[in-house]
């Protein structure tokens, strides 16, 4: 709120794409371009050779490294771009929770005339990790386990019983990516990597690219509405108003920039959307089409927003995507909830619903996008 008043607020911007996917959002930002131009357009792509890979990873499922942060993207970075306009005098960093932001800062050394810039991965249990061949990522980075510790400690002392649990879940048993301990913890360690690497020491303007995860961890655990994300999101804002009071001691009131935004954002459940069962998915489909019984499916897998087809599979059973592409636009809530299952509360008047607007093959995604084009 401090920083809405006393700084620039502008609410109505986005840069986001469809679909709303981390990797593609935070490339978006940092190319001032579109997945059609940068290449970095889902978690799950295919590449050219028809296999699926992730936005910065052989694999899909890879967000630690290795990485090939070339892999899809197309274009030059702002971190990039601004790095050899000062004949990589400026420090540029990043701090994020798996490979996703990668988009970000872009190739480090994998560019030609590029250097090893720090790109920190956060692994499990608070520890730090990169990619040594494009990246670098100075030892002090991993602080001493006991500060995390210590964190986790501040979490669980929060409601005044030092019991090992916050808001009713057993910190030993929950992920501390989900809770506001991480938060604090990557302040304390972005802190230190100014002080270290001397951001802000000159008059060559530095970057530094921080990704608070856990509001996203939370989210998809808990979902935007629930106390849980209360206390994850107060622990970032808490975090954020840390570092503005630590920059401007330490670097100086009036030589430092913040820029706050998010990649995207979530659907409350109580706006009454299905949320949509994959795996239930996937079996519908193969049963309604997989007739060839050789222990493959028609799909290699589903993302969170696009089904991978296995074409030989399909070629066998005689199926098209176009094909699936039409059942799916009469696919109903009813038919998302699995056999034996009860209808969850709220939804017994509406098994009828169509789940999707529409869907459509991936050939014909040009031909759709052109219905929405608008001219200057």
């Amino acid at each position: 709120a401090d920083l809405m008043q006393s700084g620039t607020s502008i609410e109505p911007a986005i840069v986001g794409s469809s679909p709303s996917i981390t990797p593609a959002t935070h490339t978006n930002m940092s190319t001032s371009t579109f997945p059609r131009r940068h290449g970095v357009s889902a978690i799950a792509i295919r590449g050219r050779k028809g296999e699926i890979q992730g936005a910065f990873t052989r694999s899909p499922d890879r967000i630690r490294p290795p990485v090939d942060p070339d892999l899809n993207l197309r274009v030059t970075t702002l971190a990039e771009d601004w790095d050899r306009a000062t004949g990589n005098r400026a420090e540029i960093g990043m701090l994020a929770s798996g490979n996703y932001p990668l988009g970000l800062i872009g190739s480090g050394a994998g560019l030609p005339g590029g250097e090893k810039d720090i790109a920190a991965f956060l692994a499990a249990e608070g520890r730090w990790e990169t990619d040594g061949r494009f990246y670098t990522l100075p030892a002090y980075v991993n602080l001493p386990s006991g500060t995390l510790r210590g964190e986790i400690d501040a979490v669980d002392h929060a409601d005044g019983k030092a019991d090992g649990r916050w808001l009713g879940h057993d910190l030993d048993d929950t992920s501390v990516n989900t809770t506001p301990a991480i938060a604090a913890y990557e302040g304390k360690v972005a802190q230190r990597v100014i002080a270290r690497e001397g951001f802000g020491e000159d008059d060559v303007a530095d970057l530094l690219y921080l990704h608070y995860k856990s509001p996203d961890h939370a989210g998809h655990k808990w979902n935007m509405i629930s106390p849980e994300m209360g206390d994850v999101l107060g622990s970032v804002d808490a975090a954020v108003g840390s570092l503005v009071t630590w920059l401007a001691a330490n670097v100086g009131a009036d030589r430092w920039v913040m820029v706050v935004t998010a990649d995207h954002g979530q659907t409350p459940l109580e706006a009454g959307g299905w949320p949509m069962s994959r795996d239930e998915l996937l079996r519908d489909i193969n049963d309604r089409f997989d007739t060839v019984r050789n222990g493959e499916g028609i799909l290699e897998r589903t993302s969170a927003t696009s089904l991978f087809s296995n074409l030989e599979e399909m070629k066998a059973n005689g199926v098209t995507p176009a094909d699936v592409s039409s059942f799916l636009s009469g696919y109903t809530i009813g038919d998302n909830v699995s056999d034996g299952s009860a209808v969850p509360e709220g939804f017994e008047e509406r098994t009828e619903e169509p789940i999707l607007a529409a869907a459509f093959p991936g050939r014909r995604l040009d031909e759709v996008a052109s219905c929405v084009r608008t001219s200057s």
